[in-house]
């Protein structure tokens, strides 16, 4: 493991964020209406006159592909760190919210919470995020229960139950959702394929705070979560409460989880990809693994989502679909990869 020192951690986290930086800058110019970027930065910095009447840039820029930038940053931060904490806990390479059923079981919960509307909206918005973190919470523990063979989590009894659940519950949501109402299923499987087109300005600056607080306190986890990758009796050795940062860590995860899933769908890969490229290039110190996983995670979305806006404009395609044709792949090298370690 390569000693991490003060100055690489912070020579790493300012490249990563030079790079989201310039990723966001460039998801904002390209569109099926390109703004320049001379342009582009005239209207960031304020400066901006439309040129005709009919200059639509800054009402792009600003209302439109700008709070779409940020959801897609916020949710890609968000499945980037959550994967890496997961894998840390469960001692899976392989463990990725979208893989194991937990986003599932938190799109469950946002389907349920659809069928009793409620009228007024902070109201509505708050029920189907409780109940989007009560199907992720849900998941994850019968995840945890059954993975688990003589007080240890068996890998790959973690994969197959993960996989099975995940299958249940998607069926239960495409039943629920065409037999309550069918008019709505196609409006229902975008969503659920990654949907990040649908936001206000007024929700980011409501879960900006809140998952910012999750991040936060699960970065702030990597020591602990580093020495847990070692098994939970040698933590405990260490003198990490294992099962203290176990259950406080699988809370935050599902309840950031599950508020992104009730806004963005069912987005997968992120939570798998990202950990693992950026382990093998910063090495798998969890103090950094993890806040670089937020930055890298954000950027990764921001680049699919962008993709899914151009590639056929002016159609748009699912952002899932993007993540699944990149991750996909990635995922089946990653179980050749597992397969050559066990063969010997």
């Amino acid at each position: 493991m390569t000693t991490l020192t003060r100055q690489r951690a912070a020579l790493t986290l300012a490249v990563l964020t030079t790079l989201l930086g310039v990723t966001g800058i460039a998801a904002l110019s390209l569109g099926s209406e390109p703004v320049p970027i001379s342009r582009l930065l005239a209207i960031v910095a304020g400066w901006y006159a439309p040129v005709s009447p009919t200059d639509m840039s800054e009402t792009i820029v600003l209302q439109i592909r700008g709070p779409r930038i940020v959801l897609a940053g916020l949710v890609g931060a968000t499945l980037g760190l959550t994967g890496a904490v997961l894998q840390s806990i469960l001692r899976n390479p392989l463990a990725e919210p979208h893989l194991i059923g937990v986003s599932s079981g938190a799109a469950l919960g946002v389907i349920v919470a659809g069928l009793w509307p409620i009228q007024h909206a902070l109201a509505g918005a708050t029920a189907t995020w409780l109940l989007a973190f009560a199907g992720g919470m849900t998941t994850l523990v019968a995840l945890y229960r059954l993975s688990m063979v003589s007080g240890r989590i068996r890998p790959e009894t973690l994969v197959l139950a993960g996989v099975v659940l995940n299958g249940t519950l998607s069926a239960v949501i495409m039943f629920l959702t065409s037999y309550v109402d069918p008019a709505r299923i196609f409006g229902r499987v975008v969503w659920l394929m990654g949907n990040l087109g649908s936001v206000e300005s007024r929700v980011l600056w409501l879960i900006g705070p809140v998952l910012g607080t999750g991040m936060t306190w699960l970065c702030l986890q990597g020591r602990p979560l580093t020495i847990m990758t070692l098994g939970a009796e040698t933590a405990q050795s260490l003198g990490v409460h294992a099962e203290r940062v176990i259950r406080s860590s699988l809370i935050v995860a599902a309840m950031m989880i599950g508020l992104v899933v009730s806004l963005s769908g069912m987005i997968g890969f992120v939570g798998i990809l990202t950990p693992h490229i950026l382990r093998r290039l910063i090495g798998t110190d969890y103090r950094l693994l993890l806040p670089a996983s937020v930055l890298g995670g954000a950027m990764f979305l921001i680049i699919a989502d962008t993709v899914a806006r151009v590639a056929l404009a002016p159609t748009e395609l699912p952002v899932g679909v993007i993540t699944a044709i990149c991750g996909g792949p990635f995922f089946l090298w990653l179980l050749a990869q597992r397969r050559k370690v066990v063969a010997g």
